[in-house]
């Protein structure tokens, strides 16, 4: 028994880290600094004490004799800005969090003088947050470092010729993706966002008008591309399309003139490549907000223009719009703002900058670099990833006892959740609560011989029942 639980527990763990994994992929963002409500560790109950977990010494603390400054705290650091070439901003962010918790958001000084380090922190004591943080003077200190280093390693992808050999694939390239003037087929359910035509072996995900990833699944028996099928072997890929430009554990992926594609087990996935910019007007609208930096304006202006972005969140005055396929994000808060341009982006940056001909002297200050990543292939990895992660065992197991975190649980009970409850001959099920008084069920086709589905419910779920293998009964509370 007391092995039993410890299974459990492990598996409650699994599963927060696998549902976080999830849930991140689609609503949260991973480039925002969240400055408020932070909450001390354990223990770390003085400057001295956050000092040493964070690996550096105090030295001294003093009152300060720069205006608006309340104290200068000296300290060796435990580390660089960078540490061969890596960045070690998240390191003195979350570091500068806890000080200035701690110095209840006065403004002070850290410097390190034998690494010739001043970091200033400018703080809002009525609001309780951080204002801004300047590094050696200059608050962009680590978005200029990392921008010139992205700027020396940017290598454009090589495109690799190859035939169209799926119609229903050429079709979408010759109608110019666009969603409304292309046939399918039957379609049987919506999972993840994407449409599944279950029999015809296709799934679609669209953004606004535009089809933004089209996945041939093993149903689909004709060629896709190259005379390549579902499941041809990856010998025969290289063999046929050389050397991948994308690799990444089961998966491989080429960038053609128009298309991505990507092959992993039992998939053909094909994202298209952009080409339609509209760079005058995109490049007029940041011109416009670097004048005036109204971001609601500038926001309205951006889906005005480009209304195809593929993630689009807000939360407590902070914004974040992804577009995937254009290689491009923009993560505003309410401290500051940047817009992500990546190494698939083909567009310009500013009037007559793009990435081929942009340099050190010309990057526009609103401007943050990643010229080492493929947005198209990070997405495609996550649907990947997530799509695998709903067929593991121990992730499964979680699923069945999700809500049933009673220590004394015993195997007779875990079986009938498991049989009874969230199981049937063609399906397990369970609920997501990602809030907002919305819920839905994701229902999994456990031998894949039916598609999976998910039914999103205006209201919170409070139980259900089957009724046979194929239809549930449930009640909510709105």
């Amino acid at each position: 028994m007391i092995k039993k639980k410890w299974n459990i527990k492990k598996i409650l763990i699994l599963f927060l880290i696998l549902l976080a994994l999830i849930l991140c992929i689609y609503f949260i963002y991973s480039n925002f600094l969240k400055e408020k409500n932070q909450m001390l560790p354990y223990g770390l109950n003085t400057l001295e004490d956050i000092l040493e977990h964070y690996e550096c010494k105090l030295i001294k603390k003093q009152n300060s004799e720069e205006e608006n400054i309340d104290f200068d705290i000296y300290v060796k650091f435990g580390k660089n800005y960078y540490t061969e070439n890596k960045s070690n901003e998240d390191y003195f962010t979350s570091l500068i969090n806890y000080i200035s918790e701690n110095l209840e958001y006065k403004n002070y000084n850290l410097i390190d003088q034998e690494k010739e380090m001043i970091i200033t922190a400018l703080c809002d004591e009525q609001t309780k947050s951080i204002a801004v943080i300047y590094y050696n003077g200059d608050r962009n200190y680590f978005n200029i470092k990392d921008n010139e280093q992205n700027i020396e390693q940017y290598q454009e992808t090589k495109q690799t010729k190859f035939a169209i050999n799926s119609e229903v694939l050429q079709d979408t390239i010759n109608n110019n993706w666009e969603n409304s003037k292309i046939n399918f087929g039957k379609k049987d359910s919506t999972f993840e966002e994407y449409d599944i035509y279950f029999d015809e072996g296709i799934q679609v995900k669209n953004t606004a008008s535009k089809i933004y990833n089209i996945v041939f699944t093993e149903k689909y028996e004709d060629a896709v591309i190259a005379g390549l099928k579902v499941n041809t072997s990856e010998e025969t890929i290289r063999k046929t399309l050389g050397t991948p430009a994308f690799i990444n554990n089961d998966i491989i992926g080429y960038k053609g003139e128009k298309c991505y594609v990507f092959f992993s087990e039992n998939e053909i996935s094909v994202y298209r490549v952009e080409n339609d910019y509209k760079n005058n007007d995109f490049t007029t609208m940041l011109e416009e907000f670097m004048k005036n930096r109204n971001v609601v304006t500038l926001f309205n202006n951006l889906t005005d223009i480009w209304n195809d972005y593929d993630l689009y969140k807000t939360s407590d005055g902070d914004i974040f719009i992804r577009y995937t396929i254009k290689g491009v994000e923009f993560s505003f808060s309410q401290i500051g703002g940047k817009i992500i341009f990546y190494k698939n982006f083909g567009g310009q940056l500013a009037k007559d900058i793009d990435l081929q001909n942009i340099e050190n002297e010309n990057i526009p200050q609103y401007a943050k670099l990643n010229l080492t990543t493929d947005l198209v292939f990070e997405q495609e990895k996550n649907r990947v990833d997530i799509n695998k992660a709903y067929y593991e065992e121990d992730f499964i197991q979680m699923l069945y006892v999700e809500g049933y975190n009673d220590e004394d649980i015993d195997d007779k009970t875990i079986e009938l959740i498991q049989n009874k409850k969230y199981k049937t001959n063609n399906f397990y099920v369970f609920i997501e609560k990602p809030g907002n008084n919305n819920n839905f069920f994701k229902f999994i086709s456990i031998n894949k011989n039916v598609p999976n589905s998910e039914l999103r419910i205006n209201g919170n779920i409070n139980d259900f029942t089957w009724l046979d293998d194929n239809n549930i009964i449930y009640s909510i509370s709105r």
